[in-house]
């Protein structure tokens, strides 16, 4: 279940041609208000939500508001991003016992793409998809790499844009 809204911003538009590659059928929930979705997710025996972690924590409000116990449907992993939070150990936590399933956090930004997720080895963080992205920690005065373990200013490069 694609849980989100089809409107001008982009972070999740990148999610619907790579579900299409692997072959994975996807419903998409946009037009539809939250009691909408999850009786989409009920009837298509969804195994997979993603939407932000704000809205995966209030998708299960809504549900408990109607009687729907989201602990008893069919999702087993949860995918979150447009958002910190999925790796916030607290807020990771309540999503999961919210919906009986794996949380798992995608990062990303405007301006680079989808940049980091997480791995099934949970907690250890996300990862950077190397094979897309260099990452460098720079000092912001001289411009060059710091020592590791040293602070400075994260820099992505997207080597396909």
């Amino acid at each position: 279940m694609v849980a989100f809204s089809f409107v001008p911003f982009i972070g999740f538009w990148a999610t619907l041609p790579v579900l299409r590659k692997v072959g994975v059928m996807f419903i998409p929930g946009g037009g539809t208000d939250s009691l909408q979705r999850l009786f989409l997710i009920q009837e298509s025996q969804a195994t997979v939500l993603c939407c932000t972690p704000t809205y995966a924590l209030r998708l299960a409000e809504v549900a408990r508001e109607h009687g729907i116990d989201t602990r008893a449907l069919s999702v087993r992993k949860t995918i979150h991003a447009g958002e910190p939070g999925a790796n916030v150990p607290e807020v990771k936590r309540r999503i999961e016992k919210a919906w009986n399933a794996h949380c798992f956090d995608h990062a990303g930004a405007s301006e680079v793409g989808a940049h980091s997720f997480e791995c099934q080895v949970q907690p250890g963080g996300i990862h950077v998809n190397e094979s897309d992205f260099i990452l460098e920690v720079l000092d912001p005065q001289t411009g060059r790499p710091v020592p590791e373990g040293s602070l400075g200013e994260l820099v992505l490069t997207n080597l396909g844009r």
